[in-house]
């Protein structure tokens, strides 16, 4: 079974890749975990600085950091209201 954000970025591997990707002798993952699994897959990243409220929205989905640390998977958004997968506290590890 995928993730919702997987889905989101229409990504059509099997479980067992999915699986693959994944660190070893894990049982959370940390942000740098998880952009190490999203490069597994083959997804590239980079970072870039905005704000949501000028967010546009052909960068969707993304993973968007608040300046407090917390991370929100946003998944599609109109420029005023996003949907969003997760929220993620600054403190938390995956």
């Amino acid at each position: 079974m995928h993730s919702p954000l997987l889905d989101a970025l229409g990504w059509r591997g099997s479980d067992v890749h999915l699986a693959e990707a994944m660190p070893h002798l894990s049982d959370s993952l940390d942000l740098s975990d998880l952009l190490n699994v999203m490069a597994n897959l083959k997804f590239g990243s980079r970072s870039t600085t905005t704000r949501l409220n000028v967010l546009n929205p052909r960068m969707l989905p993304c993973l968007f950091m608040e300046d407090s640390g917390h991370a929100m998977a946003l998944i599609k958004g109109d420029g005023k209201q996003f949907s969003f997968l997760i929220w993620i506290p600054s403190h938390t590890r995956l």
